[in-house]
């Protein structure tokens, strides 16, 4: 019902309504059912809302916020941005993943995660409850209930249980939970139960069919008042013409209380409806079944490849366990299993991969197979797959895409290459990669030349994105987010960080709408990686930290690594140096340790930037020399090719620019072989700081002039350098200008080291405080400035309110902040201070 929510909410507080404007009060009849009229202006009822809530200090509290009906929703999210200044509190509960949490999550609320309860918490809660019990009983209960409140609270009362066969669901209830919550359907009429067991059988059941089905078993036509009974009782809703259970355990446990038969029979039937849909049909037939069955096991195999091109790997998994189940073959049996396991892998299920696995090296194995139990074993290590079994992946790869098996290929293929990604430039099997390659589609075959030979590839890729990047973004969200996520790490390889970012973007929108946890994990970092490159240190903090997330629960130790390293990059340019050095010490000795030596050449690029960020000039040097020493484990030339300005930096304030010189000649072969932006802004700065008179000045002049360095960080990086060079060689006057404009940038950008290097240098120069401080009229946000105009023109408060749609007490509380920032007492003020204003921001432009 249109604002059933917003109803129950106000009709305590009708009696306030006479106080409201005319306007608003006119609003109000309908949302509160008392007249039938056209769904009332939604602004109206918004400030109505507001002005009756703010009458006095109020909480407001919503639970099952993903069931609030839409309108009602609309008119909270309008309360919640306009209170911030009234003493109102609102809070909404509600569930992710569940029907109808879309409208929630994109309604604008600020957004807090209720995680799972810690261990600790757990086992104090469980020996608050139950001291009785036995420590290793409890513990049992702790690890079954993984941080679930209702889960702790419940399973001391039985013992945990699978569930059965209903499609896409895998349910693991208590038989006490299986009561609690079936008992919600106790009492209802035989009818309404056989449809409750048939939507909880496969719950993307639509209503015509659950009629239909429920029309079958019992032999005779059956209509919607059939579920009235259960829409009643609040065991399911029906939005948008969609029937789903009110809680995903309210399915399970209806679904393990019916019996047996009543289970087989409802897939049974389900199998003759669900013709249009092959996925459904041959999972509902299998479930019929007791046995092996080849036929069903191949239907299902079918199934599980269509369940992923719709993009639901989690049901495939599923798919594909209960195809091996039923697999005549064990040869088959174990390839099905190995296939569910490595898409387990995908989703980061940990547990899961390793069950599937186990199951699978307890089946007769091919050749092929063997090699992929092995390395799903290995793949969770925290040092690279070695060389070897990365070679092995390279081999039957090949011989898949020989074979005509493009997916199987590819996937080993993508393998070999995240194998090589963390060793070091000579534990990489290039030779093998590229020769699989040449099998594969253009788009991909180029994506892993360059993983494999960056510098010989990098020129087709450039040519290949620069041709029609709009078609590569497109394919590859039609297939699946592997084509963006390799061309993005590829890009990223060669230092065409620009053009990484959407595509590892795009992938990783896939990956989250399929639920591809452990592929949006590694995706989210590398992204990070290639802002860190671009100067966008809050994106990059953001990715990486939430990556970092993702990787652990998927026990990706390697990614995680490597998400903390643009943590640790990110601290250290905001000049947190003692955090941001010991994660990276930490990460450089887990390194060091397991030979991941891609991942400690980025723990040295890491070093540098924190250190560079408080001048400290010979250990950032000494950490990038480390990136061009070909006898060193952290060798990479192509990421000591981005760094060349930082290393050119350090080089020439400790009086060593003749080593960063001996280096220049290669940096530029590899920026020549890349075209990368970076490296041509990286080596264009280098010559600056290395030059000489009016050579370097003309370098400098280019930098700043150079597209490349636009980005806000490096041209901030730049404008600082060129101005400490002018101030040097006695030209002040002309240093204070970059040196004015790097400050500012480094303050926009929050970044407090760097900021304290600007300000030293912008006082040697001459630069009062107030030459560079932000102008007064900056203070005022563009709400407070509106406010302002309003207010010096004559209107009151509650014309202003209605004016903007705010109420009168968040007008009055804007004013309230206003009058200080102008330095002004009263509203008489305000147009002089205004006009102020106005002339202030005309001299700053001038």
């Amino acid at each position: 019902m249109l604002y059933a929510v917003l109803q129950r909410l106000l009709r305590p507080l009708v009696h306030r309504a006479g106080a409201l404007p005319p306007a608003q009060r006119s609003a109000l009849p309908a949302v509160l059912g008392s007249v039938e009229s056209p769904r009332p202006d939604r602004f109206l009822v918004g400030t109505a809302t507001v002005e009756l809530l703010s009458d006095s200090a109020t909480i407001v509290v919503v639970d099952d916020g993903h069931l609030v009906d839409r309108a009602s929703l609309e008119a909270l999210a309008f309360v919640a941005r306009r209170v911030n200044d009234q003493p109102v509190g609102l809070l909404l509960a509600g569930r992710s993943g569940a029907v109808a949490a879309g409208r929630l999550e994109e309604s604008g609320f600020r957004r807090h995660r209720v995680e799972p309860l810690s261990e600790a918490a757990a086992v104090a809660f469980l020996h608050r409850a139950h001291p009785e019990a036995p420590a290793n009983v409890r513990a049992q209960w702790q690890r079954q209930a993984g941080g679930n409140p209702l889960l702790l609270r419940e399973l001391p009362l039985g013992r945990k249980v699978e569930g059965g066969l209903a499609f896409g669901l895998r349910p693991t209830v208590t038989p006490t939970l299986v009561r609690r919550f079936a008992a919600q359907t106790f009492g209802l009429p035989a009818e309404t139960l056989t449809l409750l067991i048939i939507l909880a059988a496969d719950e993307g059941t639509t209503l015509p069919e659950v009629l239909e089905a429920g029309a079958r078993l019992i032999r005779r036509p059956m209509e919607v008042s059939a579920l009235l009974p259960a829409l009643d009782a609040d065991v399911i809703s029906i939005d948008d013409g969609r029937l789903s259970f009110r809680h995903p355990l309210v399915r399970a446990a209806t679904y393990q209380y019916a019996s047996p038969s009543d289970r087989l029979q409802a897939h049974r039937v389900l199998s003759h409806i669900a013709t249009h849909d092959p996925a459904r049909q041959a999972w509902h037939a299998a479930a019929t079944l007791v046995g092996p069955d080849g036929p069903a096991a191949n239907s299902l195999e079918d199934a599980a490849h269509l369940a992923l091109r719709r993009g639901t790997p989690d049901a495939a998994v599923s798919i594909l366990e209960r195809a091996a189940k039923l697999s005549e073959d064990p040869a088959e049996c174990g390839r099905r299993l190995l296939d569910a396991a490595e898409l387990a892998l995908q989703l980061g299920d940990h547990d899961r991969v390793l069950r599937l696995a186990g199951m699978a090296t307890g089946c007769a194995l091919r050749p092929m197979d063997r090699h992929r139990v092995r390395w799903l074993g290995l793949v969770h290590q925290p040092g690279p797959v070695p060389a070897t079994v990365a070679e092995e992946a390279a081999h039957w790869a090949r011989r898949a895409l020989e074979q005509g098996n493009q997916s199987r290929g590819f996937h080993l293929l993508r393998q070999a290459v995240e194998g090589g990604l963390w060793a070091g430039e000579s534990d990489r099997p290039r030779r093998s990669i590229l020769a699989a390659a040449e099998h594969l589609p253009n788009r991909e075959r180029v994506a892993v030349e360059v993983l494999a030979a960056p510098t010989a590839g990098a020129g087709a890729l450039l040519k290949l994105l620069g041709e029609n990047t709009a078609s590569a973004h497109n394919v590859g969200i039609a297939v699946s987010g592997d084509q963006p996520a390799l061309l993005g790490c590829a890009a990223t390889r060669v230092g065409h960080f620009s053009l990484a970012v959407p595509l590892l973007s795009e992938a990783g929108f896939v990956f989250r709408a399929q639920g591809l946890q452990g592929r949006l994990a590694s995706t989210l970092v590398e992204q990070a990686w290639a802002q860190i490159h671009l100067g966008r240190h809050a994106a990059a903090y953001e990715n990486a930290a939430e990556g970092i997330q993702l990787a652990e629960q998927a026990a990706q130790p390697l990614w995680a690594s490597a998400g903390k390293l643009v943590v640790a990059a990110v601290r250290g340019a905001r000049g947190e140096t003692g955090a941001a050095l010991a994660m990276t010490d930490t990460i450089e000795i887990e390194s060091s340790t397991h030979q991941a030596g891609g991942l400690l050449a980025r723990a040295q690029a890491v070093r540098a930037i924190t250190l560079m960020a408080v001048a400290r000039h010979e250990p950032a040097l000494t950490a990038l020399l480390r990136l061009f020493d070909p006898t060193g484990a952290a060798y990479d030339p192509l990421l000591g090719c981005w760094m060349f300005g930082d290393l050119a930096e350090s080089a020439g304030n400790l009086g060593r620019a003749a080593e960063a010189r001996a280096l220049l000649p290669a940096v530029e072969e590899i920026a020549e072989q890349t075209g990368a932006a970076r490296a041509r802004a990286a080596i264009c700065y280098a010559k600056a700081l290395l030059s000489a008179g009016d050579e370097a000045e003309e370098h400098f002049q280019q930098a700043l002039a150079d597209d490349s360095s636009s980005e806000p960080f490096g041209r901030a990086r730049r404008q600082l350098a060129y101005g400490e060079w002018l101030r040097r060689r006695r030209r002040v006057a002309e240093s204070r200008l970059p040196l004015s404009a790097a400050l500012a940038g480094f303050e926009a950008l929050r970044l407090p080291a760097w900021t304290d290097r600007a300000q030293r240098e912008a006082r040697v120069a001459g630069l009062r405080s107030g030459m560079f401080a932000e102008p007064r009229s900056a203070v005022l946000s563009p709400a407070d400035l509106k406010i302002a105009q309003l207010a010096s023109e004559g209107m009151s408060n509650r014309e202003i309110g209605r004016h903007l749609f705010l109420s009168h007490r968040t007008v009055a509380a804007h004013l309230y902040r206003i009058f200080p920032k102008l330095g002004i007492t009263s509203r008489v003020q305000l147009h002089a201070a205004l006009a102020e204003l106005d002339s202030l921001g005309a001299s700053a432009t001038a």
